[in-house]
């Protein structure tokens, strides 16, 4: 039978290139034990598995986006101007507003 050699050294450098290796390779590992304050390698963080970490990323990413969206009042136009409050303006404000962009657009680029 063979002898084996055994060295019980690891490098100085080795734990430190692990971990960033780790975290480019895993960055929902990383995300989810930064949210759950959980230690790597940790009893923790051993008995979760990396789906149900994936599963959790989603989530979080499904519902931010659902938070920015706003509740619908019907009978304002709200839905077609998610990005600006338009209907929040008066009449008059509104009239000025779309005056300044009409007088912005170049409309020689539309002339047939």
């Amino acid at each position: 039978m063979p002898n084996r050699i055994v060295i019980n050294y690891i490098d100085k450098d080795y734990v430190k290139d692990f971990m960033y290796e780790w975290n480019e390779r895993f960055p929902i590992d990383r995300w989810w034990r930064q949210k759950h304050k959980i230690a790597f390698n940790s009893a923790a963080h051993r008995e979760v598995s990396f789906l149900d970490m994936r599963f959790e990323f989603e989530e979080e990413l499904t519902f931010a986006k659902a938070d920015t969206i706003r509740d619908y009042t019907p009978n304002i136009s709200q839905w077609l101007n998610q990005e600006e409050e338009d209907y929040l303006l008066t009449e008059e404000e509104r009239l000025a507003k779309y005056k300044k962009e009409f007088e912005s657009m170049d409309l020689s680029q539309y002339n047939d």
